[in-house]
């Protein structure tokens, strides 16, 4: 790496952290104020602070590609405004060799963004949805904001909400016939799984006759479940939070049963290309610098790298129900904003040349 290369990438690695600084703490803090909304007995601000905490990786895995793009605007408008870009260009810098200087720091931060994607993001999102949806869900018997579905057979399961340590709120099982008849309807106040199997308490049967209802009730009964809380956890968890090893497995074995798992395959390639993600909206930051912004103010600059990065998250996001709704390819979904990203930015570069 030349001397050139390390000072290009110095500037746009502290306008990008500091992007992130400034991103992340608008983020957490009106965060923060919309979690005031379920303030309550069971989650009180203490509980609050520890789910932001938590979150905060997958908050940050969520930025990093946004505080990329405003770092290149940033860190290359700078120089741009002293007139260094001007005086690099006349030394004989071609725009390609900006780009490889620029490729950099961009190579750290996609660095950044997969291991935080696939360690701390599955290690600590679940922990956070686990503290707020219990402490919202697990004094409501039979509803909650967070409660999951989850099928087995001809028994059709629905939990309140879900620890991380392996125990389940309000668990409601409802078993249908072959012909689709409901039979039996059972209701227990927690599942807790220890040595190996499943234990539920507090426990209601209901057994459907065609000419009676037969209502029992015991305070422990074993469970026979094929889930385990590793199933569970998949089951739960928004597929963004899981690794691209979980997403894999578990969209494979939904595709083989059967079953519906765009939104696996989705998140998939989502976290897959994410670093590619980022060099694309890094690459229309470059040809922004270079191009139409080369000679604006920082705040235009700032607010044009919010407008792009904000409306690339969200073709990202609408693209989610496009894809279960009309079957298109999962992998066209996320690469359609990438490849226009790339498209643009190229586009731009050539006619500065």
């Amino acid at each position: 790496m030349s001397m050139l290369d390390r000072y290009i990438a110095r500037h746009v690695l502290m306008a990008t952290g500091l992007s992130l600084f400034v991103l992340e703490g608008l983020d957490m803090l009106f965060a923060f104020l919309d979690e005031l909304d379920d303030l309550g007995e069971g989650y009180t601000l203490g509980k609050i602070v520890q789910y932001l905490l938590y979150s905060l990786p997958d908050r940050l895995y969520d930025m990093l590609p946004i505080s990329a793009l405003m770092g290149a605007l940033i860190g290359l408008g700078m120089l741009a405004a002293s007139s260094e870009l001007t005086v690099m260009r006349a030394a004989g810098t071609s725009m390609w060799q900006l780009a490889r200087s620029l490729f950099y720091p961009t190579f750290l931060i996609m660095l950044l963004v997969t291991f935080i994607g696939e360690v701390l993001v599955p290690h600590y999102a679940p922990e956070a949805e686990s503290v707020r949806a219990v402490a919202l869900g697990k004094q409501d018997k039979y509803a909650s904001r967070y409660s999951v579905w989850h099928r087995e057979g001809d028994t059709f399961m629905h939990f309140n909400a879900v620890d991380s340590r392996g125990v389940i709120y309000g668990v409601t099982e409802y078993q249908f016939s072959p012909s689709r008849e409901l039979v039996s309807t059972r209701t227990a106040e927690q599942a807790q799984y220890q040595d190996g199997h499943w234990t539920l308490e507090h426990v209601q049967d209901m057994q459907l006759g065609q000419h009676e209802v037969k209502s029992t009730q015991q305070n422990q009964v074993a469970w026979n479940t094929q889930l385990t809380p590793e199933l569970l956890r998949l089951v739960v968890l928004d597929p963004l939070y899981l690794s691209m090893e979980g997403l894999w497995h578990y969209g494979s074995y939904l595709r083989d049963q059967g079953l519906e798992s765009d939104a696996y395959w989705l998140a998939f390639w989502q976290k897959l290309l994410q670093p590619i993600a980022t060099l694309a909206l890094v690459l229309v930051g470059m040809s922004f610098v270079f191009g139409p912004l080369r000679s604006v103010s920082m705040g235009q600059r700032v607010v044009s790298g919010l407008i792009v990065g904000v409306a690339f998250r969200l073709s990202q996001q609408l693209l989610g129900p496009v894809v279960t709704l009309s079957g298109i390819s999962p992998l066209m979904a996320v690469m359609v904003p990438i490849v226009l990203c790339v498209i643009a930015g190229m586009y731009l570069l050539r006619r500065v040349r």
